[in-house]
């Protein structure tokens, strides 16, 4: 009898060993899946923000479009990337007044913001040359 007991508890610790091993796999794989295509898990360094807001925030302040892979959401990770370039084509056509990176932008309304500023700082320019 005492045989047929300790022969159940190793099959039932056997069983239930395999089961936690093979439970722990699943949630691994269904955790790779989850996550969408180009997104940094959390434990990438750069990956520290509680929001996607503050992610998107401290990409703009710091000029860093590879710090938008750490938003979930795909079409605001997409927006974020998209916004830190154009701010930044904005900025430089303004520093070197040349509007043809202004062309480069792909927001139509910082686009022509873009446009009408370097228009006004190269006619100041001129204004300043005479």
């Amino acid at each position: 009898m005492k045989n047929k007991v300790y022969a159940l508890v190793i099959i039932l610790i056997f069983i239930i060993t395999v089961a936690v091993f093979f439970y722990s796999y699943l949630i691994k794989e269904h955790q790779a899946e989850v996550l969408p295509e180009g997104f940094m898990s959390s434990d990438d360094p750069r990956c520290i923000f509680e929001s996607d807001e503050t992610t998107q925030k401290n990409a703009l302040e710091k000029n860093d479009p590879d710090l938008c892979v750490c938003i979930e959401n795909e079409i605001n990770r997409k927006m974020c990337r998209q916004n830190v370039v154009d701010i930044s084509l904005y900025n430089q056509a303004v520093e070197y007044l040349d509007s043809t990176v202004c062309e480069e932008i792909s927001s139509d309304n910082i686009k022509t913001s873009c446009q009408s500023v370097v228009a006004s700082g190269l006619a100041q320019d001129k204004n300043y040359e005479k």
